[in-house]
């Protein structure tokens, strides 16, 4: 990335890119924006590709200063020669939010720092991380890895105060290196997760998510514009993405189906993919969502059916 940053809005109106190859081994600020500043960057998704930077080197900006991130995605894996990597954001600095955002893909640094969603965040940042999720393999020299890579909470260029909330992560929520500080983080509702309970987080990362119904992000959740199932009108199910959105709407409250009936039209094949519960699932309250509508198999069969997560009420 050159010294100038972009400052705009960039509405990728649910559209992704794909195939994205940046190779700056010795830039710095790199990614799809290398430098971004007072810039609101949303409803975009990068679904395949490689960046391969210097310092501050991540798949949406490198650098990211006073920026507004929402309902973005990066699958494009993240190889750094210079450290503060990242899925999404590199180096976050300023008034900073990222929303309803993920990252699924591995970041590697051959220098310090490396962040699922975010590598370093700068001092004097106020930073806003709110239902948001990384999967995929953190690395670099030092072991300042984590959903978040790493920021000061000391006396010597800490932060200003950084906030996250409903946010999920196969790997640490933030790295064990940074040192707990009550009057610079505030952490809530967060959870580090494995890979087969990510897969119905869904309902707890917020209304911006809903279930991989096409299973085209490895059956973790995805942002509601990349979903394209629907129900048909006379609810005759076919395949296994139409059973996934079912799931969801139970799941997360939308309907419970009373005085409804959903047939099956044939024999569906679940694949052994990670199953998630009509109604229940994770919430261990038996007052929770339930379907209460009726389910006529027409004599036909689900079949290769897999729930491996260990939560409530599963079937």
């Amino acid at each position: 990335g050159s010294g100038y940053a972009f400052s705009g809005t960039f509405d990728g109106n649910g559209h992704t890119v794909k195939n994205l190859l940046v190779f700056e081994p010795n830039g710095e600020g790199v990614g799809f924006f290398g430098k971004t500043s007072k810039a609101t960057i949303t409803n975009f998704g990068i679904e395949s590709g490689l960046i391969f930077g210097g310092k501050a080197s991540a798949g949406l900006t490198g650098y990211g200063a006073n920026v507004t991130v929402k309902k973005c995605f990066n699958r494009a894996n993240v190889i750094s020669s210079g450290g503060y990597s990242g899925g999404l954001v590199g180096q976050l600095s300023g008034t900073s939010s990222i929303t309803s955002s993920y990252n699924n893909a591995y970041v590697k640094s051959s220098g310090s720092i490396a962040g699922g969603i975010v590598g370093y965040v700068t001092s004097n940042t106020t930073a806003t991380l709110s239902g948001c999720y990384h999967v995929g393999s953190l690395s670099d020299t030092v072991g300042k890895t984590g959903m978040i890579g790493f920021y000061n909470t000391g006396s010597t260029n800490p932060i200003a105060m950084i906030t996250v909330k409903n946010c999920r992560s196969t790997a640490p929520i933030k790295s064990s290196e940074i040192t707990d500080n009550s009057s610079l983080e505030s952490y809530c509702g967060n959870a580090k997760l494995t890979a087969a309970q990510l897969v119905s987080s869904a309902v707890d990362l917020g209304t911006g998510f809903i279930y991989d119904c096409e299973w085209e992000n490895d059956g973790y959740p995805v942002l509601s514009w990349q979903c394209d199932t629907t129900l048909p009108e006379d609810l005759v199910l076919t395949n296994s993405a139409q059973l996934r959105l079912v799931a969801y709407m139970v799941c997360s409250g939308q309907t419970d189906f009373k005085g409804q009936t959903l047939y099956l039209g044939n024999d569906i094949d679940l694949e052994s993919r990670e199953w998630t519960p009509i109604g229940g699932n994770n919430d261990a309250d038996e007052n929770s969502t339930k379907f209460a509508g009726n389910f006529d198999g027409r004599g036909y069969s689900i079949s290769n059916m897999s729930i491996t997560t260990g939560y409530y009420y599963l079937g």
